[in-house]
Order: C-alpha cells, then structure tokens, then sequence
C-alpha cells in the first residue's frame, strides 16, 4: 500500500506485481467515483495543512482535522510577519476568547467577477491591501456567511492553524515561523470545549495531540482502504468499535488488533514524520523511500504513460491462421507469423488456447497483449512495425 500525503489529501493506492490496479470507473474521491479510468486510488480531505477544528456535539471535545485546507498560520508569518505578530499578541493580550482567533484571511487575486452581492465585494475590498485578521473582516454575520462561496471559488483563502503548525510548535518542522506557530497554538489552546474547560493547558500539548490526531486519522484512511480492497462494503469500516478498539489498544478481558499484510509506503514531504509512526499503529512494515518528500514530482517527471493493444490470432481452417489486428484482418499459413505480426518489441503477454482433436493439436484462440509507450504522431508512419502497433515504442 502506497500512501502520498500532501498539504490538502491523503491519496492511497494498491500496488500488484509492481504496479498500480487500474479502476475502470475511476478514482474515490470524498465517497464519488470519479468515472474516468484511473489508478484504483482513494482520496482523503487529510494532509499537512488541513484546518484543526472541535467537534461540535459530545461531552469529550475532540480535535479534528479537515477536510478543508487552509494555509498554516506559521507560513503566513514568513511572509507577513509584522501584521501576523501584531494581531496575535493583540488577541494574547485580551481576556476575551472567539472563534476568529488566530485566524486570517487572504485575497489572493484583484478579480471581481461578475454577479458578487455587496457583502461579497466588502470582503474582498477588505482584503484589498493584503491579508487581514478574520475579526477585522468578518464583523457581521451576514459577512460570514458572504465569505463561504468566495472560499469555495477560491477568491479567498482562509488561514488558520494546521498540524503543520503543530509541527513548528514541536520543532518538528523548522522551516517557517516557529513564534508565530506557537501563539496561534496557545490562543487555540484556550478556546472552551463541549465541557466548557480550555481545549488545553498550552501550546505544546495542544501541538502533540494535533500530531496524534494526524497520526490515528492516517491510520484510519489507510486501513479503510485496505478494507476496501478485501471487499468490506461498510462505510468506513476503521470506526467500527472494533476498530476503534484495536487502534485505541485496549487491553482488559480482549485484546483486538488489526494488522496490515502488506508494507506501507509513505510518500509526501510529512511522511517521514509520520508513517513509521502510522505503520506501527497498524502493524505493518514501514517503508519510506528516499526523497519521499519529492516522490511523486520526480514520478511526474520520468513516469511513462503507457497502452495497450489487443490482438487474436485465430483458425479458422487447417493451415490457415487469422491475425485480428486493430488496423483488420490478415491470412497467414503459419501461427508463428500471425503471432509475430501481432507482436511488438515490447513487453507483451500471449494466452494460448489449443486443443488435441484426433491426434493433433489445434489452435483455438490466441490473444497478445502489446503494452508500450506511446511515441509521437509521426511515428505512425513507421512502415517497419505491424499494422495497428506503430503507436507503440
């Protein structure tokens, strides 16, 4: 099993014999067949930079992660350090708690299609000037609620804290504003669950519940997949109790465990941060390749698209041989030469079919799979390959 975490999604395939199952009705993504052939792949709304929110019912306040992305408040910093500080230590400094804090907004192009109602087009005059504290923008509700359609059109982008933050905060991640991280924590450390007592007591415990959370949510999608694969039909089998037990380790009068029989492959530039971890939870072997950071940039690069081509040699006489080619159909007197004509010098797979009928054995049926890399246009005109393949290298 191959896992890429990334900023926004967590994408999962299955490899076989080296190589990735095709799905004739497309990838899953959020629950919706996509319906374009594609890697057999399953998509989840979890990755580095999801947004970190509570649960909204249940006496036990739970931290979760996405789907949403949202741009990590320590990135932000980096960039506009001054305004960021400035509204966090102004909030810091302040006994009041709101659901805004630590969060921002940005603009990140002047475009004003058409059909925006004026609460949508006071936002983005807002943001004018660059970005901004949500508290400063989203003053009313009715701008609240103005600011949902242009985030899901992309003309604004929310910023707000991550377990890329979280990372920062545990020195994990370095790479960005680590201050800036850590109080963008503390003000959501303080925040008031569904008991009414801070969500918790600061930033570094808050950060190494994120990461925990980050950690078990990974387990989850990955076992999910793997459930999928064996043929469970049950929506997100990994929150079974069972399940939950198994990854909860509890250990009284049972002991329930789910073990994974394949490596994970961890890919993404988190995934040496977090999969081995992921892999133990799961028992599984743990597999992150160097350069898992960049492994599927490079695999953009120098990954070949490939095609296949199917043909059938029949017989449909004593001594005759039929090749079935893309391009028609072609005698030969042996099937030697009809297979020949059906192959290219490339990887190929021949399924014989022959039967013995009065002593001798007689053709039925044979199909060769010709799979390649598709060259350019021109290379149609290369009279040396059979007809039909010359589009295959």
């Amino acid at each position: 099993m191959v896992s890429d975490i990334g900023g926004t999604t967590t994408d999962i395939a299955i490899l076989s014999g080296g190589k990735p199952r095709l799905d004739p009705a497309g990838a899953m993504v959020g629950g919706w067949r996509t319906m374009v052939e594609a890697v057999g792949m399953t998509t989840h709304g979890l990755g580095g930079d999801s947004e970190v929110h509570l649960s909204p019912a249940g006496l036990t306040t739970r931290l979760l992660l996405g789907p949403r992305r949202v741009m990590p408040v320590a990135l932000l910093a980096s960039d506009h350090g001054a305004m960021v500080h400035e509204a966090l230590d102004r909030r810091l400094g302040s006994d009041r708690i709101g659901d805004l804090d630590g969060r921002f907004l940005i603009a990140p192009d002047q475009s004003r299609p058409a059909g925006l109602t004026p609460h949508e087009l006071d936002i983005l005059d807002a943001l004018a000037e660059g970005p901004q504290p949500a508290e400063a923008v989203l003053r009313t509700r009715l701008l609240r609620t103005a600011l949902r359609p242009l985030v899901s059109r992309g003309l604004v982008i929310q910023c707000g804290l991550t377990p890329s933050d979280a990372a920062h905060v545990l020195g994990i991640h370095v790479k960005w504003d680590r201050n800036a991280a850590e109080k963008a924590a503390r003000l959501f450390a303080r925040q008031r669950g569904n008991d009414g007592r801070p969500v918790a007591a600061g930033p570094e415990e808050l950060a190494s519940r994120i990461v925990e959370a980050l950690i078990r949510r990974s387990a989850e999608v990955v076992l999910d997949a793997a459930f999928a694969e064996d043929g469970f039909e049950q929506v997100e089998p990994s929150r079974s109790f069972l399940a939950r037990a198994a990854l909860d380790r509890h250990d009284r009068l049972i002991r329930p465990r789910l073990a994974l029989t394949a490596p994970l492959v961890g890919l993404g530039a988190s995934a040496p941060t977090y999969y081995p971890a992921v892999a133990e939870l799961i028992a599984a072997e743990s597999v992150v390749p160097a350069h898992a950071d960049v492994a599927n940039a490079i695999g953009a690069v120098v990954g070949r698209v490939r095609i296949a081509r199917s043909a059938t040699v029949t017989c449909p006489a004593e001594g005759r041989f039929l090749a079935h080619l893309p391009a028609g159909e072609e005698d030969f007197a042996s099937f030697d030469d009809a297979r020949a004509a059906a192959e290219v010098h490339v990887s190929f797979a021949a399924e014989i079919r022959d039967a013995e009928v009065e002593g001798k054995r007689m053709l039925v049926e044979a199909t060769v799979t010709a799979t390649g890399r598709p060259r350019l246009a021109e290379m149609e005109k290369d009279s040396s390959l059979p007809p039909g393949f010359a589009g295959l290298a």
